[in-house]
């Protein structure tokens, strides 16, 4: 877990985890916030980005009942845990910050499930 919110800032400008790296990350706690990885054997299938990751990847997991019309197939998770939602003051600044650093993801690794960001409010699919 990254022990500095600084530290998260700055990691926006600082290169990407591998693949291999990424892969290697452990789950998230129950109330860490951060970037997920959600993964189909070895292929990345979708990043996302939550204040509670626990919780969202559980919505994954259902997605039926929360009316996703593309379901995302993965069978193991991974994250980048930056702080647990409870120290966290600054929810605004959390959020900014999170959409960042997935943004970079999503447009550097492409996951089948994400959509690519083109530029302001623009989006397309990855794949």
């Amino acid at each position: 877990m990254i022990a500095d919110f600084d530290v998260l800032a700055e990691s926006i400008g600082l290169p990407l985890k591998s693949i291999e790296a990424l892969r290697a990350l452990p789950e998230s706690g129950e109330t860490d916030a951060g970037i997920y990885f959600l993964w189909l054997g070895d292929a990345m299938q979708y990043i996302g980005k939550s204040r509670q990751i626990a919780n969202r990847i559980a919505q994954h997991g259902q997605a039926a009942l929360y009316g996703f019309a593309k379901p995302i197939d993965f069978d193991r998770h991974t994250c980048i845990a930056v702080f647990s939602e409870r120290v966290v003051r600054d929810v605004p600044a959390l959020n900014r910050a999170l959409t960042k650093l997935e943004r970079a993801y999503v447009n550097h690794y492409r996951p089948k499930y994400n959509m690519l960001y083109t530029g302001r409010k623009g989006m397309t699919a990855c794949s």
